[in-house]
């Protein structure tokens, strides 16, 4: 939450360790400014009155060195609140689940070389990644060659050209 007239807080999200950052939400001094009226600004904001703010990192997942920040943008950041903050693992409801199974499939899984990729979206790229989050591998076609990677699990990444993405898991026998 803002107080009046002191500024924005933005959260951002960094996939390369702070380098560069991404604005996913932004909180601006209008919307967020609960004043009591006692003329004490430091007792202004009351919990029952903040509204709880979710944002999807569901595009980030299995990405390393991925960093979240809150930034503060003002000229007084004694009027700047930030409590709670949660990082939750989801799980998809019965449609959402639906949905995806159905949107996008990456097969044979497990498998010994080429994979593809089966969806009804544009792929802008793919991306495979070890356990760790290293890229090792990167396609804009519907079929990866994952035949020289050593075996274990990998994560692949499918990003579309409407901006959504999906993470799937992949064995390499």
């Amino acid at each position: 939450m803002i107080a009046s007239d002191a500024g924005d807080l933005l959260a951002q999200i960094s996939t390369d360790g702070g380098t560069s950052w991404t604005t996913l939400w932004t909180e601006d001094d209008e919307t967020g400014f609960i004043d009591d009226g006692d003329g004490d600004e430091d007792t202004d904001l009351y919990n029952q009155n903040i509204v709880p703010v979710q944002v999807s990192l569901t595009p980030y997942i299995g990405q390393a060195n991925v960093k979240i920040r809150f930034r503060y943008i003002g000229t007084d950041a004694d009027g700047v609140s930030i409590d709670d903050v949660k990082v939750l693992a989801g799980t998809l409801g019965t449609s959402e689940a639906s949905s995806k199974a159905k949107s996008t499939s990456i097969y044979p899984n497990p498998t010994k070389g080429e994979i593809s990729i089966k969806t009804d979206k544009k792929i802008k790229s793919s991306t495979v990644s070890d356990l760790s989050g290293k890229s090792v591998m990167r396609s804009t076609s519907e079929k990866i060659d994952i035949s020289s990677l050593p075996k274990g699990m990998y994560l692949v990444k499918v990003e579309f050209a409407d901006g959504s993405a999906t993470t799937e898991k992949v064995i390499k026998e």
